[in-house]
């Protein structure tokens, strides 16, 4: 008897599909989101802003803040990144209407430090406790009638907490250090003038030393101290000023722990400029060319490898803001940017350096007055390069969140490149190239207002009203240009992305705070793109 070809032909279909079933096919991602916050209390809400959420720095945990007991009481708790276990609380049970007020995770990810009236209402006061949860430590001796912590940092070891209370006085913020685990405080500024108090402080990166600008020696005259972190004798960097000068704001400490920048009015009291000095002793040194009253320098930033500082200032003429570079210890200065259209300024804020300290990324109005470009040029001074694609009247590149990815290969920026009004996120190679569109297709009155690059610069992750100008999502997308990935995953009725999003260490997971579930009832989610192998079915029919 003859097989019929039907018969043969499923057959061999059902052996084909056998031996595809049993071999794993490749990995595809898929957007797999989990809560992490758990069961909250009716009414009750994760915090976001400000006091969080964050994630620990070996990105295992997610540290933050919510009211999931007892509604108002706003606590601090900590979960596994993964989602795999529910919530811990690690701050101390609090009253309704109290708060943890701040909270830090320190960089070896072990202890989480926080402030919170805990202990006596209306007392803020300084607590430490494992990241994993136990025994909590009070940090501050008892502070007098009225006293309060009010706000902390952590050395960059890991050692040490440096706190800002008014622990002796009722209304003079004076500068500590304690232990992270606890121990003994010591104060670190010296006796303030009437009137006095700290206003700003920095941890060197060597956590050897504390920073700190004051009117320490004279009332309304900021100066700029430095101090061993275990406490010591103070010394002033600052030369003397004239009067009415003042040290204006701290800047950045070299990564080698070496030199200071800040601005100061310290030649003329209302000129601000910019200087540089040993952090352990007055080695005062102006870095702009001297300015004429009415001019100053708005802005400036450290190299990351500190050698160099890049400035914006109307250095050559009034109301003409311009950017250079100039050698950390002093020297020559360059004009980066190139010259300027009648009217036209480098904006201020918004220039970036590149990670290997070669490059500077600015916009500025620079050949067309009132519409603003992208550009590049080496950091000691060069040929300046326009990156975006030519735009048309009245486009201009956004003068905010442009930055340059982690591998330094590629800027990502916000213009209406392609359509009137509508700011697209785009990436161009730093050495120059075409502009690719890198957001999906935005509904009209859409708009991107968040965006990080993964640390291995293979993605761009943004927040975006893209679908809906009511609902405000998290995608994914390659930085090379292609497919964009929904991370938040769906949402209820009337429900968005709340919070800024936070982004692993390894760059796989987005942390975010969304009334997902229910409106108007934030819940803390993590979305991750996870790789699943997809097997063929044996189906016979």
């Amino acid at each position: 008897m003859k097989t019929r070809p039907s018969v043969i032909w499923r057959v061999l279909v059902v052996f084909g599909l056998a031996v595809l079933s049993a071999q794993p096919q490749p990995a595809s991602a898929v957007t797999v989101v989990r809560k992490l916050s758990g069961v909250v209390s009716a009414s009750g809400d994760v915090v976001f802003g400000l006091r969080g959420p964050a994630i620990s720095p070996d990105g295992q945990s997610v540290v933050y803040v919510a009211d999931a007991v007892t509604d108002g009481a706003e606590e601090l708790w900590v979960a596994p990144i993964t989602g795999a276990a529910p919530p811990l609380r690690l701050s101390g049970l609090l009253p309704a209407g109290a708060r943890v007020e701040q909270f830090r995770i320190a960089p070896n990810s072990q202890r989480v430090v926080y402030t919170a009236a805990q202990d006596s209402t209306g007392v803020v006061e300084l607590y430490s406790v494992p990241i994993t949860g136990g025994a909590i430590t009070k940090l501050n001796p008892p502070l007098v009638s009225n006293g309060d912590v009010e706000r902390f940092e952590i050395s960059p070891d890991g050692n040490w907490v440096v706190y800002l209370a008014d622990q002796i006085t009722d209304n003079r913020g004076e500068l500590f250090s304690v232990p992270i685990a606890g121990g003994a405080a010591v104060k670190l500024n010296g006796a303030l003038a009437v009137g006095g108090n700290i206003y700003e402080y920095l941890i060197s990166p060597d956590s050897q030393r504390v920073l700190y600008r004051a009117d320490q020696a004279a009332n309304s005259r900021f100066e700029l101290f430095s101090v061993p972190i275990a406490g010591g004798g103070f010394t002033r960097l600052n030369n003397v000023l004239p009067i009415g000068g003042a040290v204006i704001s701290t800047l950045e400490i070299t990564p080698d722990s070496s030199r200071v920048v800040f601005l100061a009015t310290a030649t003329i009291s209302t000129v601000v400029e910019l200087y540089s000095s040993s952090i352990i002793s007055s080695t005062q040194v102006k870095l702009n060319t001297p300015l004429v009253a009415g001019r100053e320098v708005s802005n400036a930033r450290l190299s990351p490898d500190g050698s160099r500082v890049v400035y914006v200032a109307d250095q050559a003429a009034d109301d003409m803001f311009e950017l250079y570079s100039v050698p950390v210890g002093g020297g020559a200065v360059v004009k980066l940017n190139g010259a300027l259209v009648a009217g036209g300024d480098v904006w201020p804020n918004d220039f970036v350096i590149s990670p290997d300290s070669s490059y500077v990324a600015y916009i500025a109005d620079q050949q067309t007055d009132d519409q603003y470009e992208l550009y590049r040029v080496p950091i000691a001074g060069g040929a300046v390069l326009k990156l975006n694609a030519p735009l048309a009247p009245g486009r201009d590149v956004d003068a905010y969140g442009t930055l340059i990815t982690p591998d330094g290969m590629h800027v990502v920026f916000r213009a209406d490149l392609d359509t009137d009004e509508v700011f697209d996120l785009y990436r161009v190679p730093l050495a120059g190239g075409a502009n690719i569109r890198l957001n999906g297709t935005l509904t009209t009155g859409g708009y991107v207002d968040q965006f990080l690059p993964t640390p291995d610069s293979s993605r761009l992750v943004y927040a975006a009203f893209q679908n809906s100008v009511n609902v405000r999502e998290v995608f994914s997308v390659p930085l090379a240009g292609g497919p964009v990935t929904p991370v938040s995953g769906p949402l209820v009725n009337g429900g968005s992305v709340i919070s800024d999003f936070l982004l692993s260490p390894s760059g796989q997971q987005v942390v975010y705070v969304a009334d997902g579930d229910v409106d108007e009832v934030y819940e803390l989610y993590v979305g991750a793109e996870e790789a699943v192998r997809l097997y063929l079915p044996l189906i016979i029919r």
